[in-house]
């Protein structure tokens, strides 16, 4: 006997389903997505805008005419929100920055952060002068040199060859030449 013949064919226990048609894209509706989803996350307004289009494309699939008025709809609830300082940029970068030294991660995977959430140049700078210690980006490198093993946390022989491939990491975490070859000259002696 073959396996084949112990197979039974399947019933289709319900008929399939049918989709719904997609919700439109009212400003009441926007308005609630944008509250939702300031709930769960904190955001920049240009995040927010680009959250709120990314509904609107999903949503207008069937009806693409429907976007343009979706658009200017989430400009106006996203000039609302940073009005009434529910959304506010400054204290996002602030938000973001602290939270990043707290990890000890490089400025400069920081700023490229705050850059893809569509922060401005001058409120960067200004968190990051805000917030920024003497030697933050050294200690973000000894962390990474601390948790990777690489450089003075090595637990092989160092080698040239060695010392080339820890700095290509620390420059691919954000590190700059001087900081990384820093990093790779500490000791704890």
């Amino acid at each position: 006997m073959a396996i084949a013949d112990f197979k039974t064919p399947k019933k289709p226990s319900r008929e399939p389903r049918t989709k719904r048609p997609a919700k439109l894209p009212t400003k009441r509706r926007l308005g609630n997505i944008a509250a939702y989803y300031l709930k769960r996350f904190s955001s920049s307004s240009a995040n927010l805008r680009q959250v709120l289009r990314r509904r609107v494309l999903k949503m207008t699939v069937e009806k693409p005419e429907l976007r343009a008025e979706a658009y200017v709809a989430i400009d106006e609830i996203v000039i609302a929100l940073v009005a009434n300082g529910t959304v506010n940029d400054e204290l996002y970068a602030e938000g973001r920055v602290r939270f990043d030294q707290a990890l000890k991660k490089p400025r400069a995977k920081t700023i490229a952060k705050l850059r893809a959430k569509g922060v401005a140049k001058e409120i960067i700078q200004k968190a990051i002068a805000n917030e920024s210690g003497a030697d933050s980006d050294f200690q973000a490198g000894l962390a990474i040199a601390r948790r990777r093993r690489l450089g003075p946390y090595r637990t092989t022989a160092r080698t040239r060859e060695t010392d080339h491939r820890d700095i290509g990491v620390l420059a691919r975490a954000g590190l700059d030449f001087a900081t990384a070859k820093r990093v790779m000259a500490w000791s704890e002696k």
